[in-house]
């Protein structure tokens, strides 16, 4: 083997490596995000405006401490399960303030109790993993199926592995189950960002939904995940990118999904 027969052999692999972990970390964070979107609480206040902030902090505060009261109340053993589970969230909850885009939200109880709370079994052990309690909200949700959980935990395995023993594989190469992880991978993440972007993106897109023509909203994903399948589509020569005779740019109300589309009788 020449030089240069090497060192194409060598960067494909680091090539593959990298994007690999990237997509990975990409969909990971996608993943964490979608119920943070879905739970937030409270109004949307601008991060410089302290003295609001104070006030819904305060308020919040307020809640808790009403909780915690009413939990030592002879009226709380009368309350029905569900509401006792709903004043016990709320009595040990301290609300998280996130900031996205210049803006304050916090993250209400319902977020604590089904993704910070939750224990799930893994490998017949109980945890308590964001992570897995988002996919895990998913999967309650329909977006995908209990499989594809465990097709995730062995996606996390694989990229585990991939990052810490790196120098390995960029010389001893990548073998052909990895790249069908890989495009697994691709699918896994394709399934979730069009459940999300159709479900939550676009029912909440109102007029921004283009009128006249039928739109394929079973390939539609937002802009950053068809813009990442590209670059890989380009770097590896795969087709992943989600095309077909042309993408009319949807502008939602938080982001912008890409949606494949038919053209109508009109031509439009």
């Amino acid at each position: 083997m020449t030089n240069v027969e090497l060192h194409k052999k060598l960067s494909a692999n680091l090539q593959f490596i990298s994007l690999f972990i990237a997509l990975y970390e990409n969909f990971e964070d996608y993943v964490l995000e979608c119920p943070k979107q879905l739970f937030e609480g409270g109004p949307h206040i601008r991060d410089d405006q302290t003295d609001k902030i104070k006030e819904v902090q305060d308020k919040h505060k307020k809640e808790k401490e009403l909780s915690l009261e009413y939990l030592k109340s002879s009226d709380y053993e009368t309350l029905n399960e569900e509401i006792r589970d709903n004043v016990e969230v709320v009595a040990n909850y301290d609300y998280t303030k996130i900031t996205r885009n210049g803006f304050v939200r916090w993250l209400s109880p319902e977020y604590d109790k089904l993704i910070l709370k939750r224990e799930i079994s893994i490998n017949g052990k109980l945890v308590k993993k964001p992570l897995y309690n988002s996919i895990m909200f998913l999967v309650d949700n329909g977006a995908i199926q209990e499989t594809d959980f465990h097709e995730f935990i062995k996606l996390r395995e694989l990229r585990n592995e991939l990052t810490h023993k790196m120098g390995h594989y960029i010389i001893s190469g990548i073998e052909d189950w990895q790249r069908e992880k890989f495009s697994n991978l691709v699918k896994l993440y394709v399934k979730v960002n069009n459940f999300w972007s159709v479900e939550f993106e676009l029912s909440i897109s109102g007029d921004d939904i283009p009128q006249g023509i039928e739109i394929d909203y079973s390939n539609a994903i937002d802009t950053e995940l068809y813009n990442l399948l590209v670059a890989i589509d380009v770097l590896q020569g795969t087709e992943f990118a989600m095309t077909k005779k042309w993408l009319q740019p949807l502008i939602g109300l938080y982001t912008c999904i890409m949606l494949p589309v038919e053209e109508n009788e009109n031509g439009n």
